[in-house]
């Protein structure tokens, strides 16, 4: 059964992109924010979409970056009184930079992995190698649907 009342069976076709925190199956208001909910059938909308992916994955990508950064200076302290501060910095960089390295092979959903490889595959795109396709979590790769779900919009029964 369909109607003016009811979701479309396709999933969610509206989305809010003031808020990106809801999703209908039919046109009307935001319940968060009461703002209109766009199809996503246009183009600008899909794009907004993408984009709004690609802000949430980057800003998660600083974070884990600032996170692993600050936990190799503080793993770096106690070379502050042995080889003074130059020792010190370089030390603390490159401690980092292992973290990033460990935690993009042990978490290969973060934001950090994401973007290893995607330069992975450029990089292999730019020698003239085949690339292998992108992962399944990768926001540039994604429908809409699957970015909807990626974004954690949540539909008109889900509670939040």
């Amino acid at each position: 059964m369909s109607g003016p009342y009811r979701d479309s069976p396709g999933g969610s076709r509206y989305v809010c992109i003031a808020c990106y925190a809801y999703a209908s199956g039919s046109p009307g208001l935001c319940r968060h924010c009461e703002v209109d909910l766009l199809p996503v059938d246009r183009e600008d909308v899909r794009l907004d979409l993408h984009a709004e992916a690609e802000r949430r994955l980057q800003k998660k990508m600083y974070g884990e970056y600032f996170k692993l950064s600050l936990l190799g200076f503080s793993l770096s302290m106690p070379l502050l009184f042995f080889v003074g501060e130059i020792g010190f910095f370089l030390g603390a960089l490159g401690i980092g930079a292992l973290l990033v390295k460990a935690y993009t092979k042990l978490r290969p959903m973060s934001g950090l992995a994401l973007y290893a490889e995607r330069r992975r595959r450029l990089e292999l795109e730019l020698s003239g190698q085949k690339a292998l396709p992108a992962g399944d979590e990768d926001p540039e790769q994604l429908g809409v649907e699957e970015t909807l779900r990626w974004l954690g919009i949540e539909g008109p029964t889900s509670r939040r």
